[in-house]
């Protein structure tokens, strides 16, 4: 999941103008995480 989020925030921070990176990387976090918990839903 961390080369998930690693290659998810490097091609948003290449498709957009970036103004604060630390706020990019919390997006990211809080995208993937929504990501597996529905995965962990969909899979019960």
């Amino acid at each position: 999941m961390e080369a998930m989020m690693e290659i998810l925030e490097h091609e948003l921070e290449e498709a957009v103008e970036v103004k604060n990176k630390k706020s990019l990387h919390r997006y990211i976090v809080l995208l993937t995480e929504n990501i597996i918990r529905k995965d962990s839903y969909e899979a019960t």
